[in-house]
This record gives structure tokens, sequence and C-alpha cells, in this order.
């Protein structure tokens, strides 16, 4: 009778040491996704900073207020702001100069502390008071992330989409976008 059992045991070990070991791969898997993931939020979250430090620099510089039918200083487009012609910081600046130099400081921080970080900032369509701020650094992503099936590829668009204020996909502004390859990531604030 043992002599019909031989090596039974050893192909059960074989086969949960195949389990284990498959087991220990998807884990590792999840556990890299988790980490693309945690970077993206915490570019999120540095975009939230930087638009709050934006605030800032517009309410401290209140003689740079437009009307409301009027460009602000602190309207930008995508690209490397202009280096200001007077650093504010030893001399005195003009709220246009300020606004500048703010714009230059601002722009090279969200460039610094965002992978391929750029900003663009617009005045609302929908609220002339209010401006966007619209963020975009390029995606953290698995390597096998681009090798997913079509459906979590769309979860993925779908989770990175940029929504107006009022829920509609897109800023609700004409020419401002994110650009294709981009997560972006929109904040109105209120100055």
């Amino acid at each position: 009778m043992l002599s019909h059992q031989r090596g039974a045991s050893l192909l059960e070990a074989l086969v949960a040491l195949f389990l284990v070991a498959f087991g220990l791969l998807a884990m590792a898997g999840m556990q890299v996704r988790a980490l693309n993931e945690t970077r993206n939020s915490a570019a999120r979250n540095v975009a939230s900073q930087m638009a709050a430090d934006l605030l800032d620099r517009m309410l401290l510089n209140t003689g740079a207020r437009t009307p409301a039918n009027q460009n602000s200083p602190y309207q930008t487009s995508w690209g490397t702001a202009p280096a200001a012609a007077v650093d504010c910081r030893s001399a005195p600046c003009n709220p246009a100069q300020l606004a500048q130099f703010d714009l230059w400081q601002w722009k090279s921080a969200v460039a610094q502390q965002l992978p391929s970080g750029d900003a663009q900032v617009f005045r609302s369509t929908t609220d002339p008071n209010q401006f966007g701020v619209l963020f975009r650094w390029t995606r953290i992503s698995a390597l096998r992330e681009s090798r997913s099936s079509t459906t979590v590829q769309q979860l993925f668009a779908a989770a990175d989409e940029v929504k107006d204020g009022l829920g509609n996909t897109g800023t609700g502004v004409a020419g401002v976008t994110c650009t294709a390859g981009f997560i972006c990531h929109l904040t109105y604030l209120r100055p």
C-alpha cells in the first residue's frame, strides 16, 4: 500500500508552493498599484495647496484686482511664466509687477513640485469674480496599467476627468482643456 502513495506529498507540496508564489506575485502587483495611486493622490494634494498659495497671493495684491470684464494680471496659459522684470523681494513693485513676480514664483514652484507640472489660470465664464486654476502633470502609472483591459483603462480615465463647477466634463471655457497624456486638476478660486 505504501508503494502506491510514493511522491504524493511531494506533489502536494509543489502545488502549495505554486499557489503561495502566485498569491505573493498578486500581492506585489497590488502593492505597486497602491504606491502609484498614493503618488497621484499626493500630487492632487500638492495642486490643492498650490491653488491656496495662488489665492493668498491674489488676496494680498489688492491693487491688481480688475473688473470682471478685464483680464487679470494673474491670468496665465500653459508654459513657463516669463521672469519678472523686478525682484519684488528686494525692490518696491507696483501691483502689476507684483502680480508678474507672483506668477513667476508660483509657476516655478508648480513645475518643481509636480512631475512635469504646469498650471493655467483663467477667469470663469459663469462667475466673472471667480478664477479657474487648471493644473496638469504626468501620470505616475504602473508598468502593467497600459496593458490593462479597456474597462480598467476607462475607469482610470473617468477618475481623472476634469469637471467644471456644474459637473460637466471640461472646464466650461473655450481653449482651456486638459492636454492629452496628462492628469489635470481643476480648482476654482474667488479672491
